[in-house]
Order: structure tokens, then sequence, then C-alpha cells
């Protein structure tokens, strides 16, 4: 057996083909193989590969030993892969067919390959299912709700968090359901159809609605009209996270908020609320009468527009705002300077607050005044 044509019996196409064909002893040894062949293994003419074992050119050895394993068995193997190197080290995907080839007594002589490059395929492939596997782990285990609504409103798909968030167990709980009578208030549920209807989207919007365990949620809710290509509307698809404690905090501080600045617009003695990054976030009549600024002059600004540079190390405005949760009452000594160019030197003290979320820390200082 010196010639390939006398394994595949196509010495016609042999020269034209751009399959590979290979001939190997059983043991791999490759006895014959195409310029095809020998191209796709990154060989420039068959002879470089004559005598040479074909396991060598199997990514994994291991491979190539169930490989020959199987074939022995089934003596015929269709369309399967080989993970290959190739000469300069690169990998390929070649889709093969091997049969054993008996000889004249009818014993095994040695084994036939038709093989092709396959791997712009096989890499496509692969990338496809990877990015697959991110988007469906992704999908199934994010913590933010994503709906499909038919054009009657009815819920036609919806992920497991959706599903969690609107109380029910699984998605298949909810599939097919309309969840418009969810809404706390049907006046607002109705401006929001209005409003999606009108625009043909929303963008974060908080609702509140109370989900299937009876429980009342704040969700910040984004939704778009999905339309058919006439232009009918045939949907809608949404996103929505569940805001109920960013909701409450927000409420909390609010309210906080709103109680010390009452508390301070009653009160004669200069008072100032700041934040962590030391920005001014309300002064009071007090501090307007003393101080000659109007709201307007100092909110939004730094305290350390106002205080001389020789007296910041005497204020940590992040340090305040922590010690405003305590009980005890600070008092501190700093410069403010007047809007008539004047420092007034004034004994300041910390009024505590017992809401004070990591994020929105506040702190609220009085100073009494030297007698005139």
């Amino acid at each position: 057996m010196k010639d390939i044509q006398e394994f595949f019996e196509m010495s016609e196409i042999l020269e034209t083909i751009s399959e590979g064909l290979l001939f190997t002893r059983m043991d791999g040894e490759i006895v014959s193989i195409n310029k095809a062949g020998a191209k796709l293994l990154g060989y420039g003419a068959p002879e470089e590969l004559v005598g040479k074992n074909i396991r060598n050119r199997y990514r994994k050895e291991e491979s190539f030993d169930q490989f020959l394993t199987l074939i022995k068995k089934t003596g015929e193997i269709n369309n399967y892969l080989i993970l290959a190197i190739k000469r300069d080290g690169r990998q390929a995907y070649l889709e093969a067919y091997s049969r054993v080839r008996p000889d004249r007594e009818g014993n095994p002589a040695g084994i036939s390959t038709i093989f092709k490059d396959v791997s712009e395929r096989e890499l496509g492939k692969r990338a496809l299912e990877k990015a697959d596997n991110r988007y469906r782990r992704l999908f199934n285990e994010t913590t933010e709700g994503y709906v499909r609504f038919s054009e009657t409103n009815n819920i036609i798909f919806i992920n497991p968090a959706g599903a969690r968030i609107l109380g029910y167990d699984s998605p298949i709980d909810i599939t097919s359901q309309k969840v418009l009578d969810v809404w706390a208030d049907t006046e607002k549920r109705d401006a929001y159809l209005a409003k999606l209807r009108l625009e043909g989207r929303v963008i974060n919007v908080p609702i509140e609605i109370v989900n299937n365990k009876g429980r009342k949620k704040t969700l910040l809710v984004s939704e778009h009209l999905v339309t058919s290509n006439d232009g009918q509307i045939i949907g809608s698809d949404a996103l929505f996270r569940d805001i109920t404690v960013e909701s409450e905090q927000r409420h909390e501080i609010e309210k906080t908020f709103r109680l010390r600045r009452n508390i301070l617009t009653q009160r004669n003695d200069p008072g100032i609320i700041f934040d962590r990054d030391g920005k001014i976030l309300f002064v009071n009549p007090g501090f307007s009468r003393f101080f000659g600024y109007t709201s307007e002059d100092v909110v939004d600004k730094s305290l350390f527009d106002f205080i001389p540079p020789e007296d910041h190390d005497l204020i940590d405005p992040a340090e305040i705002c922590r010690r405003a949760i305590d009980e005890n009452l600070t008092t501190m000594d700093f410069r403010f300077r007047k809007n008539d160019g004047s420092f007034a030197a004034l004994k300041w003290m910390l009024i505590p607050s017992h809401y004070q979320p990591a994020d929105r820390q506040e702190a609220t200082l009085v100073a009494k005044p030297p007698p005139e």
C-alpha cells in the first residue's frame, strides 16, 4: 500500500479536494496523507507527516487512545470532533469520519479518515454557548425583575427575581396572569399607563404595590412598548427592582431632616445642618441674623469656605456626623466668617440624631453667640 488512492479510491479528485484524507496503521502511524490534509495540520507537504504518529497531533493524547478503543469495537465512527494541534501550536477543531480498513486476509490493516477544519464554526458555537450561559446565569441570578407583557397586559414571561418580588415562589405561578391590580393607587396606575401609551416608554418611575403575600413594596420601574412592523402595540418589556428599604430609609431621612429643621427654625441661636463631606444643607433664621447670610448664600457650599484655614484641623465633618448618633452632647470651638468678612469665635453644640444611615449621615450644630 504505497498510494493513498488505494485506500480511498478517489484518485480523480485527490489533488482538488479540500478535505484531508489520511491513512494510518492501527497504532496511529501515518502511512499516507493528501496535500489538503497536510495543509489543514499546518504542514507544507504530505512527506513531512508520513512516518509520524497522528496521536501527536491530538490536543490530548488520551483522546486518541479513547478513539482507538472505540473504533476497534465499532469499526467506524462518523462525524466526530478532534481537538488537534497544528504544526505552529495553534489549536484546530477537525470534524472527521473514520473507518477500519482490512487487509486481504480480513485483518485490520489501518484506519482511513476524512477530515475538515471546522474551527470557525466550533469556536463561534462555543462563544455563543459561553455568552448564553453568562446570560442565563445573569438572568436567573440577578436581583432585578424582568417581565414581558402581552398587549392585554398578561404576563408572557418573567424571571425568577421578578416573580419573587411580586410575591410568587416560581415564574410558573404568575405566568399568564395580569398584575394591574397590584398597584396600591389606581389613579397613579392609570397615569403611569397613560404616559407609557403616549411616550412609548417610562424610565425609573417609583410605584407602590401590594404583592401576592400582602406586603407593601416600592418598585423602581422602566418599561417600553413593543410594536409590530406595522406599528401595532403587541406588548411591553419592563425592568424593575425592589427599592422598599431604600424608600423607607429615604422617608425616614426626610422625616428626621424636617424635624431637625423645624426645631432649628424655632431657635434664636444660630443653627446649621451639614453632611459628612461638610456640605451645608440648612441654616436657620438665627444663623442668618447673626452671620448676615441668606440661606441661598451658604446652602450647598462647604463649611470650610467659611472657616479660616488655621481652624480647619478643629473640625472633621465625617467624625462629627459619626458622633451625632451618640446621646452625649459634644461641644467644640471654631471661628466662622460673617458676611462682613470678620470672624466670630463661637462655642458650638452638637445635637444628636438617632437615625443616621451610613450613606446619608448628617450633623446639627447650634452656637451660643457671645453677649453683645
